[in-house]
């Protein structure tokens, strides 16, 4: 199995002027196809550090307040000093708080690792809230809903629910944004 993987990456940072510690979010570098074998690979080289001086080309910069990640367990917080963990990111949102507004993000799984005041996440897709098309994503919602009333056998049941929970989070993204 293989999927389009792009990195978030945030780090809290001193305010030379204010003194106060923000966290400091650069999301979205597009990825490539790759397999599962190397994205494990790739998660390992992470989570060892290795990879940590190597630059990154920022889609999206900025200091935020606050990151909502949606994991296997439920929803974490992060805030700046967050406790190390190391966690699978399930189908979801990713919340980032910049000062008063909400960037909302449809994560599509992967992994997280949280230490040292960073974030680096590893996903199979993400979209900005703001650039999915609403009649798309509902169109798309409306199919995987009758799709799993069709559905047959427990291998399609499967794979249907699993569509069905990304074009929800998709839509739930578009809402939070609203």
């Amino acid at each position: 199995m293989s999927g389009t993987y792009f990195m978030a990456h945030s780090k809290v940072v001193n305010q030379p002027t204010t003194g106060k510690k923000t966290i400091t979010a650069c999301l979205y570098i597009p990825g490539k196809y790759v397999g599962l074998a190397e994205t494990i690979r790739g998660f390992k080289l992470i989570l060892s550090g290795e990879l940590d001086g190597l630059p990154e080309q920022a889609f999206y910069l900025v200091e935020v307040k606050e990151i909502i990640l949606s994991t296997n367990s439920g929803q974490i917080g992060v805030l700046p000093n967050h406790a190390p963990i190391a966690t699978a990111v399930d189908i979801g949102i990713l919340r980032i708080r910049l000062n008063d507004q909400w960037l909302t993000m449809a994560l599509m799984g992967g992994f997280a690792r949280i230490g040292n005041n960073e974030i680096t996440i590893l996903v199979n897709d993400a979209e900005k809230g703001s650039d999915i098309d609403p009649q798309e994503a509902q169109q798309a919602l409306e199919i995987a809903e009758a799709n799993l009333r069709k559905a047959e056998g427990k291998r399609q049941t499967i794979e249907t629910n699993l569509a069905l929970r990304r074009t929800r989070t998709r839509v739930e993204a578009i809402n939070a944004i609203s």
